[in-house]
């Protein structure tokens, strides 16, 4: 006998899913997806983060290594030398190997050479030369007599009130100085924290005008190119450079040696970039950071 096949017992056969379950189901694989992906973003853009962190603090690191070696550079200077100018190691720009996956590019500028707003009041007391030098130097850059005037009498009131610039930046705080004037003066002078001499081998013509009482344009370019290509080996050598005419001023006011430098350093790591300046102040061939900042 042959058996007789069971009929099918009910609910035993699957239906065919129907187009809203179909839909469910896909919504519901395209959510876990989703949530899968704004994980994994999440959890990328962590490490990204935390990379850029790293990234940041070892470019800080470098940074402050250059500043630490344009220090050592400087000390080094010193003891081999007793005339700073334009052709020294430390004036040229550097590029030190201080990690293989890092770029560093370091600039060192003298800024004893540049004029110094601070010596408006010098010890305390308002410095007639300074303000006629600074009223010669801001005609040199464009103003006018009476321009020039004003500007002078406003950074000497700021002065007063609120005591020495920090940095030559602070110029731009000066209420009643007009700002492209400010601008100028950012270029050529410097605010530094004491009297210094102004280096004639690394001071530009503009500066040489006007610390220099009947000294023309011209002439100051011709002095400022014939310093830079055979610097002097003292300050009283200028007395021979000046064309006649020029009364030499106060040789006390000038030097051949430079006590105040800038160092500037852009360090790259990674993704991170830090940029940092530092007043270094050298007494003898020992070094000091006065501050470092932000530019």
């Amino acid at each position: 006998m042959h058996p007789v096949p069971k009929p099918p017992r009910k609910g035993w056969h699957l239906k065919r899913p129907q187009g809203s379950a179909i839909i469910v189901a896909l919504l519901a694989v395209a959510l876990v997806a989703g949530m899968a992906s704004v994980a994994i973003n999440r959890a990328g853009a962590a490490l990204d983060m935390a990379q850029g962190r790293q990234d940041h603090a070892q470019a800080r690191q470098l940074a402050l290594s250059a500043i630490e070696l344009a220090r050592l550079m400087l000390a080094d200077d010193a003891r081999n030398t007793r005339t700073d100018w334009h052709g020294e190691l430390w004036a040229q720009p550097i590029r030190p190997s201080l990690h293989r996956d890092a770029r560093v590019s370091l600039q060192i500028a003298d800024m004893t050479g540049h004029f110094d707003l601070n010596a408006l009041i010098g010890d305390g007391r308002p410095d007639s030369d300074a303000s006629s030098a600074l009223i010669g130097l801001l005609q040199a850059l464009g103003a006018d007599a009476g321009s020039a005037s004003q500007a002078t009498a406003a950074v000497h009131s700021h002065l007063r009130k609120h005591g020495l610039l920090p940095h030559i930046d602070a110029v731009r705080t000066i209420n009643q100085l007009d700002p492209k004037l400010a601008e100028h003066l950012i270029r050529v002078a410097v605010a530094l924290p004491a009297r210094a001499r102004l280096n004639i081998n690394t001071a530009p013509a503009v500066v040489l005008a006007a610390s220099l009482p009947g000294l023309s344009h011209g002439e100051a370019v011709k002095l400022a190119q014939a310093l830079r290509t055979v610097p002097a080996a003292k300050a009283a050598e200028l007395a021979m450079l000046l064309p006649d005419g020029v009364r030499m001023p106060d040789i006390r006011h000038f030097d051949v040696r430079s006590d105040y430098f800038l160092a500037d350093v852009v360090a790259v790591h990674g993704v991170a970039t830090v940029q940092l300046q530092a007043l270094l102040t050298r007494s003898d061939d020992i070094v000091h950071v006065a501050w470092i900042r932000l530019p």
